[in-house]
């Protein structure tokens, strides 16, 4: 019965959590390891690098657990990005846009800590300072899981093109939110994991940690297979394996459900 209703959470999440389009409160992503993708990180840390002085947008669009903040998150902390940017902010604007919100956050990613006199300016003063800290130097602004355009339309007038190579990288479900700010360029179009990323992935996070016979691992291969390349699927996933352990008929109980709870709703969103 436990299996079954963290089955049918996960079933409930998946509904919820990754329409392009329908709205969601989760904002729920993979754990921060990127497995596969590693050509996707090079060609966007390239595309963020090089190209015009412009500012530019750069747009990665999904459905919801599929990624896309943790491949956000690895090219804003990586050194050669933190070299090339000298000034980083990063703030989450999530379903329910607050420009006030998403200002703190920016402001305090760019000092590193939270400054009590922001909360006494209102949002006009917010994006002033904004602005004029981004001034200062070649910027990278990482805007994650923006939903709409009038969010977009509130927050964009706050980066300077300063014509020294600034760039801003979006995450969105929404595809018409990525080619409005992606400056003219095509949105990256996040893939589902492929097989061997999926197995990789569970194997990382059930059996590194404990020794399996070739029963389970067959097991988990099914799993893996079955939970579509959806990374937030195979660690929900993951993080059940771990705590029934080594009851097969438990482990079989998830391979006979998993394919109606994760499988079929990938495959929906996929077509929608």
């Amino acid at each position: 019965l436990a299996i079954q209703n963290k089955l049918k959470n996960i079933q409930d999440l998946k509904a919820q959590n990754l329409s392009l389009v329908s709205p969601s409160r989760h904002g729920l992503e993979p754990e921060d390891k990127m497995v596969g993708l590693e050509d996707e990180f090079e060609m966007m840390q390239d595309q963020l690098a090089r190209g015009a002085r412009e500012l530019e947008v750069v747009s990665i669009v999904g459905m919801g657990g599929i990624g896309k903040t943790t491949l956000a998150n690895k090219i804003y902390s990586d050194p050669f990005m933190m070299s090339h940017f000298g000034i980083r902010a990063k703030a989450t604007v999530s379903q329910e846009y607050c420009a006030r919100y998403v200002l703190l956050g920016l402001l305090s990613s760019i000092s590193g800590k939270f400054d009590e006199f922001h909360e006494h300016q209102d949002d006009d003063q917010l994006a002033d300072q904004l602005q004029k800290l981004l001034k200062c130097g070649r910027y990278l602004v990482v805007i994650d899981d923006i939903w709409t355009r009038e969010a977009w339309d509130g927050i964009k007038r706050c980066f300077p093109d300063c014509n020294n190579g600034s760039r801003i990288l979006m995450t969105t479900r929404n595809v018409e939110v990525a080619e409005c700010a992606s400056s003219g360029k095509t949105p990256y179009h996040m893939r589902l994991m492929n097989f061997d990323e999926s197995w990789s992935l569970l194997y990382e996070k059930v059996f590194v940690k404990d020794c399996f016979s070739p029963e389970f691992e067959q097991l988990g291969k099914t799993i893996a297979l079955n939970c579509g390349g959806l990374p937030l699927a195979l660690v929900l996933i993951a993080g059940l394996l771990s705590k029934i352990g080594k009851s097969s008929d438990e482990w079989k109980s998830i391979v006979k459900n998993v394919s109606s709870t994760v499988n079929t709703e990938v495959n929906v969103q996929c077509r929608a």
